[in-house]
């Protein structure tokens, strides 16, 4: 519940990114994945060493936990800034639809509105995946928060649970990662095709800009 209510504070404070700024918190998110993926294959890893990569684990648990937080929030940011059209791209085409422009215009135009909708499909989906980050970093919370609770020398911890239960524990802990890394991975994949799908939009927003311009010229010109 908290991280749902931190995630829509956050929904509520974004404002509209330039495609330059988009594609870098789209980059954070995609370096957030990376170290969050290589902190998951490293806590598996160490479950292969028993109790003796007990302190290993923990450490792993907590840096996809942090990267998970990181990527959760950059991915939220370029989500929702993709899902809100820029005031000049609506303009644009509203301009241009209100022109007499020739075949090539008319497709331009419909290019203009294709990429506007592919825009905001991209962003919701990355909004969406987002929201799955959030989920699991908050499960993944309470994960490290029982680890911190538990004694911190492996031996003791051992002595007092049993080895069958410490490596069955672990096995869980690297389990939980490796679902919250998968997560993280599919939603800076999401932010990144947002990023690339609003680039695209304000690429064709100038190609319409500049048609409909050249139109009013004529116009003005007859």
């Amino acid at each position: 519940a908290e991280a749902r209510a931190a995630l829509d504070r956050e929904e509520e404070e974004i404002e509209t990114m330039a495609p330059e700024e988009m594609c870098n918190v789209a980059e954070q998110a995609a370096e957030a994945a990376r170290a969050c993926a290589a902190s998951s294959r490293i806590g598996k890893r160490v479950c292969e060493l028993g109790s003796g990569g007990w302190g290993v684990l923990c450490d792993c648990a907590q840096t996809v936990l942090r990267t998970s937080r990181a990527a959760s929030s950059c991915v939220l940011r370029v989500g929702h800034s993709g899902m809100k059209t820029p005031p000049h791209v609506t303009d644009v085409l509203d301009s241009a639809t209100g022109r007499k422009l020739e075949k090539r215009g008319e497709r331009e135009i419909r290019s203009l509105m294709e990429a506007i909708l592919a825009a905001v499909r991209e962003g919701r989906s990355a909004a969406n995946a987002a929201s799955v980050c959030a989920d699991k970093a908050a499960d993944g919370a309470q994960i490290v928060l029982s680890l911190i609770r538990l004694p911190p020398n492996p031996e003791q911890l051992a002595s007092a649970v049993g080895a069958d239960a410490l490596c069955a524990l672990m096995a869980r802990v690297a389990d939980v990662l490796s679902e919250m890394a998968t997560a993280v991975g599919v939603a800076a994949e999401h932010a990144m095709s947002t990023a690339v799908a609003v680039e695209a939009m304000h690429r064709q927003s100038s190609v319409v800009s500049e048609l409909s311009a050249g139109a009013e010229e004529k116009q003005d010109a007859d």
